[in-house]
């Protein structure tokens, strides 16, 4: 999905 290049380019923090 898209949505997860974004989170990464914001910092992965929300995703970890």
């Amino acid at each position: 999905m898209e949505a997860d290049m974004e989170h990464r380019s914001r910092g992965c923090s929300s995703f970890v």
